[in-house]
């Protein structure tokens, strides 16, 4: 009998010490868009019927975590990027304030749209983010391929209130993301416990898709490229504010690889030696009737061997205003990119709305927007870009 209740606590205290469980969650926004983009030479794109992921990207995630005792827990996340508008569904995803179209109006050989060029509002890279990790009273370690630090300030942590997913808010809040590796890569993340109240710090170190250094002794080819970032946020009462700073080293010297693993063609990067850094600086106040939020935003990239210097700006003013079930939504904002000589670029936009809430977790929202670029280098087809959206955004 005294073995018997021995073996009964050893199981007991087994099954106390490794708790499990997987989680599916995930989001489907469904509406109907009408968007037209146009250029002074009257080129351009428009469509408009049934689209996807304006108010918030189409997603599935699957997440578990596992009670290893003494608080320290052992966690994994893949969030995968689904197209619920589109045949290919898992094959691609929805890209922000694109112009969609069934994947079918295509060129089979080489993907590419028939639609005139940067039309398409679909991308292949379903995978959102997939790390595993663990936390415990020291804070929380991950590693894997991550969401950066500037993408989830500027996207992720709720300063932008309008809809990231259509024309008038798409632009400012991501600038310069893409001087600095994107808004995801490979590497290694450490969230620290709070070192205040309402306070607490985000590092990050990595790289972009693939490996951080990839050199052989073959004529000297290498293909190197690092990040660094760290972000502070302070959350307390009415007042939420964040600041990020990311800073990568790009050099490349011709080409090592001309397939990766799956087959899939690589395109030659061109040598470069360069160097950018992105600061991002946002708060927002909850007045109790509105909610007010402000970005500020520098980048500055450097390619060593010339001097040249790229710096771009931006700024984006967002409020939100309840009424009972009514959420009613404006945001506007400007980017500038500058070189030696001149304004290349200069978009300026806006976007205001209302959504609707049906419960916790299903939103009705109508919203419109539209964005003009009045830089030296605008792209010829879409100086100007309108849209409006009417759509249903369900979370599970």
């Amino acid at each position: 009998m005294k073995k018997t209740l021995v073996a009964i606590a050893a199981l007991t205290a087994v099954s106390a010490f490794a708790q499990s469980s997987v989680t599916i969650s995930g989001n489907f926004d469904i509406g109907w868009k009408a968007q037209t983009h146009k250029g002074t030479s009257g080129t351009g794109a428009k469509a408009a019927g049934i689209s996807d992921g304006a108010m918030a990207p189409n997603r599935i995630i699957i997440a578990g975590t596992e009670d290893m005792g003494g608080g320290l827990k052992a966690m994994f996340m893949t969030e995968i990027g689904v197209n619920p508008t589109n045949d290919e569904l898992l094959g691609n995803r929805t890209g922000n304030s694109g112009i969609q179209y069934d994947s079918l109006l295509t060129n089979a050989a080489t993907a590419a749209p028939v639609l005139h060029a940067g039309a398409t509002g679909y991308t292949q890279s379903t995978n959102r983010q997939t790390w595993a990790g663990a936390s415990g009273g020291f804070g929380h370690i991950r590693a894997g391929y991550l969401v950066n630090n500037s993408y989830v300030l500027s996207s992720q942590s709720g300063y932008n209130q309008t809809f990231e997913g259509l024309v008038g808010a798409d632009v400012f809040h991501t600038a310069g993301q893409s001087s600095t590796g994107g808004a995801r890569g490979n590497g290694l993340q450490y969230n620290t416990p709070a070192l205040a109240k309402g306070l607490t710090a985000t590092l990050q170190y990595g790289t972009a898709n693939g490996r951080q250094t990839l050199e052989t002794n073959n004529s000297g080819t290498k293909d190197n490229f690092s990040r660094t970032g760290i972000k502070v946020d302070y959350d307390a009462g009415p007042l939420k504010a964040a600041i990020a700073t990311t800073s990568v080293k790009t050099v490349t010297a011709s080409s090592i690889l001309n397939s990766n693993a799956q087959g899939e063609a690589l395109t030659a990067p061109s040598n470069v030696d360069s160097k950018a850094t992105l600061n991002q600086y946002i708060a927002s106040y909850n007045f109790g009737p509105a909610t007010v939020a402000y970005l500020i935003t520098d980048t500055k990239a450097t390619v060593n061997t010339t001097g040249a210097v790229t710096k771009t700006a931006s700024n984006q003013l967002t409020v939100s205003a309840p009424v009972g079930a009514f959420t009613l939504r404006a945001s506007m904002g400007n980017l500038t990119v500058k070189s030696a000589t001149a304004t290349t670029t200069d978009v300026k936009g806006s976007q205001f709305g209302a959504t609707y809430a049906l419960s916790k977790r299903s939103t009705l929202y109508a919203m419109t927007g539209k964005t003009k670029d009045t830089g030296t280098s605008k792209q010829a087809w879409n100086a100007e870009r309108s849209g409006t959206a009417i759509g249903l955004n369900h979370a599970f």
